[in-house]
């Protein structure tokens, strides 16, 4: 099985949801049909949202248990949420195509350095901690930390920072 992951997702609250997610469904099969992998591919969208932002959370509450799904809600090519067995995760179906929607926060340390927290819906202030607490504290709430590429971080202060940070992460 393939699964194709777009792992730094946002979705503004300006955004229409069913063309934000038609589109995703779209790209999603585009690209699993034209690797050949069509067949038996699952699709993954883990989010990045940052501080201001909380589209996951309507969604949550808007989901409905996946226990209720029916036959005919399967059939419909309208989008419907479910939710799942983890708090932080929801399925997006739209007929039999399902997209794994994963919460994620995108947070900013003191020292500036951008840090995803991948399946973790918890709001932290921003630039109040170090890169090494900011990332602590993620994952003591469960998250999975996630330093995105951009090259600025690699030079300068905050390059001595990252550098710190990679080397002291393992001790």
């Amino acid at each position: 099985m393939s699964i194709f992951i777009d792992a730094h997702v946002h979705i503004y609250s300006e955004f229409a949801i069913e063309q934000f997610f038609t589109a995703a469904f779209d790209n999603f099969l585009r690209a699993s049909k034209s690797e050949n992998l069509s067949e038996n591919a699952s699709y993954v969208l883990a989010l990045a949202e940052g501080e201001g932002y909380d589209v996951f959370s309507s969604l949550s509450q808007n989901a409905v248990s996946f226990e209720n799904k029916s036959e005919k809600q399967t059939e419909s090519e309208s989008l419907v949420f479910y939710k799942t067995a983890e708090p932080d995760s929801l399925l997006a179906c739209r007929g039999n195509e399902t997209i794994a929607l994963l919460a994620g926060r995108q947070h900013v340390s003191r020292e500036n350095i951008e840090v995803i927290s991948l399946f973790s819906s918890v709001k932290l202030e921003e630039k109040a901690m170090s890169l090494a607490d900011l990332a602590q504290t993620v994952a003591a709430n469960g998250g999975i930390v996630v330093l995105p590429w951009g090259v600025g971080k690699w030079f300068g202060k905050r390059g001595k920072v990252m550098r710190k940070f990679l080397d002291t992460a393992y001790e």
